[in-house]
């Protein structure tokens, strides 16, 4: 999540303005907990009107339907620049929120809410990341560019951590962004898994480092 923000802070991203908008709202509807992804989720909202400009106003029904089922969130500044967007008056910078998203989900993870522990419980499918990592007959660069992409793509989408899982499908297009989570994604992943997957798992990276045909 924190990756996202930092993005949709700096770049325009109207090409893939569905693929971040609906993740994000899949997360507002969760019906309780995690509190703190989803002020996080309007803050990046907020990001996105600030660069869409008009573009973003075919999404607000759909978040206006679901915010009006999340009444205790906090949601004054990204209703004033909805508001700004439909009069179509400029947006300022400075009226944007100052996102800290590193301490909001060092705190999510410490709560000890039942609801919110319970929303956060992404279980690893081992057998998708087998079938991820399995070493077949690569034998080129393009394949084994094609095994990093796969196989980069599916840590993302097998991750525990939320913040990492709710960027698969905008990581699915915006290959910058699947490199710039990898390390995490692989962390989390690796944490996650049985004594004999991760020995499985060695064993194929032990392939991979060895083949004269890795892309450097």
């Amino acid at each position: 999540m924190r990756a996202l923000a930092n993005l949709c802070k700096e770049l325009n991203f109207s090409e893939y303005a569905t693929r971040i908008v609906h993740p994000l709202s899949r997360l507002l509807q969760q019906p309780d907990g995690a509190d703190e992804l989803k002020n996080m989720s309007l803050n990046i909202l907020s990001y996105l009107i600030y660069h869409l400009g008009s573009d973003f106003a075919v999404f607000i029904p759909v978040i206006n339907r679901i915010l009006s089922r999340q009444p205790h969130l906090d949601r004054a500044l990204y209703e004033s620049l909805v508001m700004k967007v439909v009069r179509r008056q400029t947006i300022l910078e400075s009226e944007l929120p100052q996102i800290s998203l590193t301490s909001s989900l060092t705190a999510l993870k410490k709560s000890p809410s039942t609801n919110d522990n319970k929303l956060l419980d992404f279980k690893v499918n081992e057998q998708a990341l087998r079938q991820a990592w399995k070493v077949r007959s690569q034998s080129t660069k393009d394949d084994w560019l094609e095994w990093t992409r796969r196989f980069s793509i599916e840590l993302v989408t097998q991750s525990p951590e939320p913040a990492i899982r709710f960027c698969v499908e905008l990581a699915q297009e915006y290959q910058p962004l699947t490199k710039e989570l990898y390390n995490a994604a692989f962390i989390s992943c690796w944490n996650s898994l049985h004594e004999n997957a991760k020995h499985e798992l060695s064993d194929n990276l032990a392939i991979v480092f060895r083949s004269r045909d890795l892309p450097s």
